[in-house]
């Protein structure tokens, strides 16, 4: 019984925290949604340079580093604790240890 009262609360408060992130993205799109994993939160750095299409679902704490830019497509659905780092590597550099703007696409 106790559990199900701290993970009502749990809920709404991070409803209204998740609430707040989707308005700090560069673009969110129609009927996608970010949600919560037993009460994680989630960790978003540079969200003005991510873009999240239409009907699109990410699980709960997960991390964007949006720095290098990020675009996440219509229809996609992202796991729980999932990370996206955008600004590491340019793996297509023909340098060992590259480091630069590029923007990535998933």
């Amino acid at each position: 019984m106790i559990y199900k009262i701290i993970r009502k609360i749990l809920l709404y408060a991070s409803s209204s925290e998740l609430k707040r992130y989707k308005n700090t993205f560069n673009s969110f799109g129609d009927k996608s949604q970010l949600n919560n994993y037993l009460g994680a939160f989630p960790w978003i750095y540079k969200p003005e340079y991510i873009n999240i299409g239409k009907d699109t679902h990410i699980g709960g704490g997960f991390y964007f580093d949006g720095s290098g830019g990020l675009n996440i497509g219509n229809h996609v659905h992202i796991s729980v604790n999932c990370t996206i780092y955008t600004s590491n590597h340019n793996y297509l550099s023909k340098k060992k240890m590259p480091y630069d703007n590029t923007y990535i696409y998933i």
